[in-house]
């Protein structure tokens, strides 16, 4: 795992330019994870508050009518003052160690396992039982029109300390849990990056 291990003169200028500047050990811990950015690993660190995760595995069924939480197991990118996560324990979650205003972004893309339509719901839920009043739908005609994505951008929330999200998936209206709406690998991401 690819991690820098202090900052330059030209890490320090970058991390003076930026919004929260005090923060001057932030490019000390920020790691830049796996291949999934490309040659950035090799680059100046970015000082950044933000993790992005994505679902390499796939197969989580959306078309369900007890939302389940999307599975994130690859960490592409992680702020480790800021989030906590675990690609193998309770990896939907993200948690937020120092509260403030956070813009989450998410895509949740599948694919419909028959012919019949499904309607399918995201939402932002808080520590396991508050769910946010966003939401977002995605309609899936039937397994030969290709993928369906759900995306949401730009979603801003205020969120406290030790909380954590999680993006909650389930089928509505009719034919829910007549078949299977299944994640595709590699194709669901989210993000979430802190703003104040």
């Amino acid at each position: 795992m690819p991690t820098h291990d202090g900052p330059s003169d030209d890490d320090a200028r970058l991390v003076e330019s930026h919004p929260f500047s005090a923060k001057r050990e932030l490019v000390k811990n920020f790691n830049i994870i796996g291949t999934a950015l490309g040659d950035m690993q090799n680059d100046e660190p970015y000082p950044g508050y933000f993790i992005a995760l994505r679902d390499a595995a796939g197969a989580q069924d959306l078309n369900v009518a007890t939302p389940i939480a999307i599975a994130w197991n690859i960490q592409t990118a992680l702020d480790t003052d800021e989030y906590t996560h675990s690609i193998s324990v309770n990896n939907s979650r993200i948690t937020i160690d120092n509260g403030g205003l956070f813009k989450i972004s998410f895509n949740i893309s599948a694919l419909s396992a028959t012919a019949a339509a499904k309607n399918i719901r995201a939402r932002l839920r808080i520590d396991g039982s508050v769910f946010t009043s966003f939401q977002t739908f995605g309609y899936a005609a039937d397994s030969t029109d290709g993928d369906l994505t759900l995306v949401a951008a730009n979603v801003i929330l205020a969120i406290s300390a030790s909380s954590y999200i999680e993006v909650m998936v389930d089928g509505v209206g009719t034919g829910i849990d007549s078949a299977a709406c299944n994640t595709i690998a590699n194709a669901s991401h989210i993000y979430v990056e802190r703003i104040r």
